[in-house]
């Protein structure tokens, strides 16, 4: 099997994710981890693939405050308003990750870093 690695933004996104493992002292192979799904915007793509889930573009916020990941892409696709994009996310699981009222939906709810 051969490993893809990625360049520009993906590389960029896969170095922050790395240096927060490391910062944090965290090891893949010892994290819980889930999938989620995110819709939004074609024209949010691109920034969020670069410098991560930001706290202050929220909106919305039916079921508290964070960012919200279908567990199924088609809960998410709803959110593209038109568009044909979703980001799939590797969740590091912990008290920030909460199920929502809303179906097949996670909540992650980290102010301080929301993403790498």
């Amino acid at each position: 099997m051969r490993l893809h690695v990625p360049v520009g933004p993906a590389s960029q996104a896969l170095a922050r994710f790395r240096k927060a493992l490391v910062e944090h002292s965290l090891n893949m192979k010892d994290l819980e981890y889930i999938f989620g799904w995110h819709g939004t915007e074609e024209a949010n793509i691109d920034g969020i693939c670069r410098e991560g889930y930001n706290p202050a573009c929220r909106r919305g916020q039916q079921y508290g405050r964070g960012e919200y990941f279908g567990i199924t892409s088609t809960a998410s696709y709803g959110y593209c308003k038109g568009g044909s994009f979703l980001i799939a996310t590797l969740i590091i699981n912990g008290d920030w990750v909460s199920p929502t009222n809303a179906v097949n939906a996670y909540l992650v709810n980290n102010a301080e870093v929301s993403s790498v």
